[in-house]
């Protein structure tokens, strides 16, 4: 879908936000606008999430996939936008939570 987040109003609770009151609960929610979310990401574009959130630099990342440094820059700012995220941590952090990578 394209645009931002549905919000969905809440009937306000007299005794006040919970402990998990604004936390995402899952991977589409709270994301900024223009985020399509980790299905949109091609395979190419998940593998480099996966080097990426095994905190590998973009060079480690080109060495490791046989492409250029300016390839994988692109596609890390190709998986930023896609996620809707503002940098490569968030990326792997959202990726991590849908499942789409490992922790390892």
């Amino acid at each position: 879908h394209q645009g931002g987040s549905i919000e969905v109003a809440a009937a306000a609770d007299p005794v006040g936000p919970g402990p998990n009151e604004g936390i995402p609960t899952s991977v589409g929610a709270g994301r900024r606008d223009g985020g399509e979310g980790v299905e949109s990401l091609t395979p190419r574009e998940v593998e480099v999430l996966a080097l990426l959130s095994k905190g590998q630099t973009n060079p480690q990342i080109a060495q490791n996939l046989t492409v250029s440094r300016g390839t994988v820059k692109i596609h890390v700012q190709h998986i930023i936008s896609k996620l809707g995220v503002s940098d490569r941590t968030q990326a792997a952090v959202r990726a991590i939570e849908a499942g789409v990578i490992g922790t390892q």
